[in-house]
């Protein structure tokens, strides 16, 4: 794809945002029913909050697809893939074999915030050049990372990147590039070890203890400086490593037994298909549970999990003892199911 052809799709993502942006703005709190869930997605539960952005979403699919076909993956279809039909309209196609870009979106990611205007959510998207399958992390080249605000009128921030092509924060008209800082502290920030079902959370709390226990013997940190954010949007907690709020994020559910592993119990691969490149292109870095740079491939049905680092200086210190109780967290389990 031609620098040409990112400039028009960076507008066409930032386009696609927007329009979720309009959806929720006007929202009141949720009450009753619409607390609950309405129906269950390929990825997650969806609420009346996520089906009215989805339609929105669904609009801006036909609309793309008038133009060029594309695939598309939304939390709550999965993968779709559509085209011109030569008359004027579109077709459904068969697969990702067109020649068209891959799109994931996650139009609401932290919907439970959302839900009781508590908290911002975020609508992610990302862009993949085209290619024969479902794309990985590492082939996504554009994405685009809507904040929408807990309160209506509120000020909204943006995010962005391109591979190679480095990040940027909107909170206006204008537009900075994001850079993160070089401060490697392992203390006195958010160090957040994530664990969203209370089934999951004291172990979770412990693999906690135990790291920042080697933090602080070895690294000299202060823990009770090493705190916890609780964000229900793994896009959100990247995001926030982005601009320097999130020192360190773990999320190591898809590590604990499967009988722990429940629906929604962790997050997926196009949870952070924008994220992830947002934060590595403004200097910080996203490694799998090997320690490796995360790259699944893109989906709506895998557990992915993460260790993210506001930057990699941070990363080269907080890895080794990180990586190491991992390891004896999940030998623990393995040995005692």
């Amino acid at each position: 794809m031609r620098d040409a052809d990112l400039d028009l799709w960076e507008r066409h993502l930032a386009d696609l945002g927007r329009r979720v942006a309009r959806t929720t703005a006007p929202l009141a709190p949720a009450e009753g029913a619409a607390l609950r869930p309405a129906s269950q997605g390929a990825g997650d539960a969806s609420w009346a909050l996520d089906e009215a952005c989805e339609a929105e979403v669904e609009g801006w699919f036909a609309s793309r697809a008038l133009e060029g076909p594309l695939s598309l993956l939304t939390e709550h279809h999965g993968w779709r893939h559509r085209g011109p039909d030569g008359g004027g309209g579109w077709r459904e196609l068969d697969g990702f074999d067109h020649g068209g870009p891959r799109v994931v979106c996650d139009p609401v990611d932290g919907t439970r915030h959302l839900l009781l205007r508590h908290r911002a959510a975020w609508c992610l998207i990302a862009l993949a050049h085209a290619g024969p399958d479902q794309p990985r992390q590492s082939e996504v080249v554009l994405a685009h990372a809507e904040e929408l605000p807990a309160r209506a009128g509120a000020p909204a921030r943006r995010l962005g990147a391109r591979r190679g092509g480095g990040a940027w924060l909107s909170e206006g008209a204008t537009r900075e590039p994001l850079r993160v800082d070089a401060d490697d502290r392992l203390d006195h920030g958010f160090f957040s070890f994530f664990a969203f079902h209370p089934a999951q959370r004291p172990a979770v709390a412990q693999l906690a203890d135990r790291v920042t226990a080697r933090w602080a013997r070895e690294e000299g940190c202060s823990r009770e400086h090493c705190w916890q954010d609780d964000y229900i949007s793994s896009g959100g907690l990247l995001l926030n490593a982005a601009l320097g709020s999130q020192r360190v994020v773990v999320d190591a559910r898809a590590l604990l037994p499967d009988s722990t592993l429940l629906h929604g119990g962790t997050c997926h691969p196009y949870d952070l298909a924008a994220p992830v490149l947002i934060l590595d292109e403004a200097g910080g870095s996203v490694r799998g549970m090997s320690g490796a740079p995360f790259d699944q491939p893109l989906d709506a049905v895998h557990a992915a999990g993460f260790l993210a680092f506001t930057n990699r200086a941070t990363a080269a210190r907080a890895l080794p003892a990180l990586l190491e109780e991992l390891t004896n967290w999940k030998r623990e389990f393995e040995q005692n199911p």
